[in-house]
Parts: structure tokens; C-alpha cells; sequence
């Protein structure tokens, strides 16, 4: 809702983890402007979704934000780029990459415990006989 009524998105966080309200912003359609520092450098594309500038730098955060607020064009074309992006934090996609890693995970179980298959046979065999 707040962000549909905005033109551009600015964070000043230089410690976001993910950055959630910069994905945000780019599923409302807005460019953004962000520190390069911390998760947010992973999301953000200097010229096709956003701006990054130098944490504690005034004169390139003002340099950069002039860019986006003299450029109406630039400024609509950078925020219709990234909703593309977004499609890596669907769901759909999220549970994928969940069930990938647990199949790795398992696979790799599976080839440590077959050197211990034939022990584990003769452990079960030698219990069977005892009872």
C-alpha cells in the first residue's frame, strides 16, 4: 500500500540481513536506493533496478538519487525490471530448492553409511540369533 505511492525506495540500513523491504519495492514496481553493504548488494543491479551508494558518503547518496529524480524514464524503466527477479523467492521455488538440498543431504547420508552396510548386516544378523 505505501510503497504503490512511491517513486523511489530508499533504505539506510547498512546491516539488512535480506533486505525484505527491498524485494518490496521491487514487487511494487519502484527503483531503489540502498548502502552497498550487507544482503542488499545481492538484489541490486547498479542502472536496472536500483542504485547502490557508498555507506556515510552524502555527496554519493545525493549524486545517485539525483540520477533517479531527474530521469522519470529511468526511473519507471528500473522499477519494471526487477519484479522478474522475484520469481527466485516464489514458493513454488522455495520449496523446490528445500526439497533439492534434503535429496543432496540424503544422498550424501547414503554414501557414507554403505561402507558400514555389510557391519550393520552382521550386527542385525548376530541380534536375530541371540533371540
Amino acid at each position: 500500500m505505501f510503497l504503490a505511492n512511491s517513486d523511489i525506495h530508499i533504505t539506510t540500513s547498512e546491516e539488512e540481513a535480506r533486505g525484505l523491504t527491498v524485494l518490496e519495492a521491487f514487487a511494487s514496481g519502484i527503483p531503489v536506493r540502498a548502502p552497498r553493504s550487507g544482503g542488499v548488494v545481492e538484489n541490486i543491479v547498479k542502472g536496472w533496478n536500483g542504485y547502490l551508494y557508498t555507506p556515510q558518503s552524502a555527496d554519493d547518496f545525493a549524486h545517485k538519487l539525483q540520477n533517479l529524480i531527474g530521469n522519470s524514464i529511468l526511473c519507471r524503466h528500473m522499477g519494471e525490471c526487477p519484479q522478474s527477479s522475484l520469481d527466485q523467492y516464489s514458493w513454488d521455488n522455495a520449496v523446490h530448492t528445500l526439497v533439492s538440498l534434503w535429496q543432496e543431504l540424503i544422498c550424501k547420508s547414503q554414501t557414507v553409511l554403505q561402507p558400514l552396510h555389510p557391519l550393520l548386516s552382521m550386527v542385525n544378523s548376530t541380534a536375530d540369533v541371540r533371540s
